[in-house]
């Protein structure tokens, strides 16, 4: 009679670790603060070494402590600031824009900094943000309006087509050059002051 060796497991087969949210994916990273096994996805780089999502989203819960109210006060106070902004500067053409819009964009995050009284939130910039581009915008309604108006009564002036693409052409660079670019300038500038603020 013969007989067939099972084969016993191996100490590697033994030792595997496998990561604590996908456990078929075969880790030996641990979070340098909880001290679970993840696998590269679950990962997340930190100044101080390798840590899993988990923990680094407590720790920023603990970081951001924004109220609701916190992003309706940042929101109105950029708004405001953009619609300021987004009115004044152009028209100082490159001073206004290249210059000032920078310290203008500090002055609205240092404002947001105030009204909410410090708190940080995560999405607060990104509210910031679209509210200095949205009120850059409103405060330029009029001059979109007058190009449209004008493009218009160029198309119904009766004149030949090349002539009315003509006149529409000079109407676009216009607009481009004295509105859409200085406008455009500023809600970045003032937008790029403002995160590096309130960050």
């Amino acid at each position: 009679m013969t007989f067939t060796a099972t084969p016993s497991p191996t100490n590697a087969d033994e030792e595997k670790t496998y990561c604590a949210v996908h456990p078929t994916v075969e880790s030996g990273l641990k979070c340098n603060k909880c001290g679970r096994y993840m696998c590269t996805k679950c990962a997340v780089y930190t100044p101080v070494g390798y840590r899993c999502k988990q923990c680094v989203n407590q720790q920023q819960a603990g970081f951001f402590k924004a109220l609701p109210i916190d992003y309706a006060l940042a929101i109105a106070v950029a708004l405001v600031g953009g619609l300021l902004g987004g009115f004044i500067l152009p028209k100082l053409f490159l001073f206004g824009v290249l210059i000032l819009s920078f310290p203008a964009g500090i002055g609205i995050g240092e404002a947001v900094w105030r009204v909410t009284k410090k708190r940080r939130g995560k999405y607060i910039p990104h509210a910031i943000v679209g509210a200095i581009l949205v009120g850059a915008i409103a405060a330029n309604v009029p001059a979109i309006s007058d190009f449209l108006h004008f493009s218009q009564a160029a198309s119904a002036s009766g004149l030949p087509a090349r002539q009315v693409q003509q006149v529409q052409n000079e109407f676009l660079s216009i607009f481009l050059r004295d509105t859409l670019l200085p406008v455009g300038l500023f809600a970045i500038i003032a937008s790029v002051g403002a995160v590096g603020r309130v960050k």
